[in-house]
Parts: structure tokens; C-alpha cells; sequence
């Protein structure tokens, strides 16, 4: 799967070693989900960077879901 044309220029770069970070895939909130309030949050995009092996969690509020 492709990025979207909003994100195919404007990779995230990692806060360690400045690569661009690679995306691992996009995961639903879920009611039993320890780190996320569902009621706050929609979604979990899950990246890495293939460099220095940095994991990122970026969690998209639902006041910004489109």
C-alpha cells in the first residue's frame, strides 16, 4: 500500500537519527485498549525507523478524523 497523496512528500523523519521513518500499518482504537482512550482517539499508526530501529506510535484524535 502506497501513502496517500496529502503524506507522499512529507515523510516523517525519525528524532534520533533523522531517516525517514518507514510505515507499518494503521490500527483502530479499540475499547480494550490499555494506552488509548477510544473515546479520544480513532487510530494508532505504528512506524519504524529502518536506521536505528526507533518505534513510533502516533495516535490521531478523533476531532481530526476525516
Amino acid at each position: 500500500m502506497g501513502l496517500s497523496e496529502k503524506h507522499k512528500d512529507n515523510n516523517m523523519k525519525c528524532w534520533h537519527c533523522q531517516t525517514d521513518l518507514i510505515w507499518g500499518a494503521d490500527h483502530e482504537i479499540s475499547a480494550d485498549n490499555p494506552i488509548a482512550d477510544p473515546d479520544e482517539f480513532s487510530m494508532v499508526t505504528n512506524l519504524s525507523c529502518p536506521a536505528c530501529n526507533a518505534y513510533v506510535e502516533v495516535y490521531l484524535p478523533k476531532e481530526l478524523e476525516k
